[in-house]
C-alpha cells in the first residue's frame, strides 16, 4: 500500500476523532441518563468508535514512516487505549459483567463484530524489544542456576481413554454433590413441615388449613418422584447404570 492510502486513512480517522469528541460533549452537557439500558447503549457506542478509531491509528502508525507523524500518532494511540479502559470500566459498572454484549449495538451501527476485536498494539513489541530481550536472557539464567530441565515445559498428553475416565471422575463426584445437597434441602422441608402434635392438629386445624397441608405434602411426594427420575435419567447419562429401575 502506498503512503497516499495511510495518509487518506490518517485523514479518515482524524474527522472520526472529531465526531466521537462532538458526541461525548453533547451527552455530558445534556441532562444524565436514568435508565440504565439507555445509558449502557449510548456508552457502547462510543466505546465500539474508539476500537475502530484504535484499530486505524495502529495500523496507521505501524505502516507509516514520517517521524512527525508517527510522535502525534503515538500519543494519540496512547490516549485512544486509555479512554477505552475508562468506557469498558463504565460498561462493567452499568451492566455488572466483564464481558459486554453489545451485538444489538453492533447491529444498529452496522459493524461486524470482528471489527471491534481489539489487538495487542504492535509498538509494544517492537518498542520494547530490547527491554524484553533483558528480561527473558535474565529468566533463562535464573532458571540454569536453579537447575530447571529444559524438558520441564514438555505438556504431557494424555489418551482418550484416560480422559474419558478423569471425565466420569469428576461428574460422579459433582452429581453426589448436588444429590447430597438435594437430600439435605429435602429433610429441612419435611422437618418444617413435619406435624408436632397429630391429635392437637386434628383439632384446631380447619378445611382451609387441612387443604393447605394436603397440597403441601401432594406436591412433595410429585416433587420427590420428579427428582427421583432425574437423578436415574442422569445416572444412565454418565453410564453409571445400564437401564432404570422401576
Amino acid at each position: 500500500m502506498s503512503n497516499r492510502t495511510y495518509n487518506k486513512l490518517w485523514v479518515d480517522t482524524q474527522s472520526s476523532i472529531k465526531d466521537v469528541i462532538n458526541i461525548e460533549d453533547q451527552q455530558q452537557q445534556g441532562r444524565p441518563e436514568k435508565d440504565r439500558v439507555a445509558a449502557f447503549k449510548n456508552i457502547a457506542k462510543i466505546y465500539i468508535r474508539y476500537i475502530v478509531i484504535y484499530q486505524n491509528l495502529d495500523f496507521c502508525y505501524d505502516q507509516m514512516v514520517h517521524p512527525q507523524k508517527r510522535l502525534l500518532l503515538r500519543t494519540l494511540l496512547d490516549s485512544t487505549i486509555g479512554r477505552i479502559i475508562e468506557l469498558k470500566h463504565e460498561l462493567v459498572n452499568l451492566d455488572f459483567i466483564e464481558f459486554s454484549f453489545v451485538d444489538d449495538v453492533l447491529a444498529e451501527m452496522k459493524i461486524t463484530p470482528d471489527k471491534i476485536d481489539i489487538p495487542i498494539p504492535a509498538y509494544f513489541k517492537r518498542d520494547r524489544a530490547e527491554e524484553i530481550a533483558y528480561w527473558n536472557n535474565l529468566l533463562k539464567e535464573t532458571m540454569a542456576k536453579m537447575g530447571a530441565k529444559k524438558g520441564s515445559d514438555e505438556v504431557k498428553v494424555m489418551d482418550k481413554d484416560e480422559a474419558i475416565k478423569l471425565l466420569q471422575v469428576h461428574e460422579r463426584a459433582r452429581q453426589g454433590r448436588l444429590r447430597a445437597k438435594l437430600m439435605m434441602d429435602i429433610r429441612k422441608t419435611e422437618k418444617v413441615e413435619k406435624v408436632k402434635d397429630p391429635a392437637e392438629e386434628e383439632i384446631t386445624m380447619s378445611e382451609f388449613s387441612a387443604a393447605v397441608r394436603i397440597q403441601k405434602l401432594w406436591r412433595g411426594h410429585m416433587t420427590r418422584k420428579f427428582v427421583q427420575r432425574k437423578r436415574e435419567e442422569e445416572l444412565i447419562f454418565i453410564g453409571m447404570v445400564a437401564h432404570i429401575q422401576k
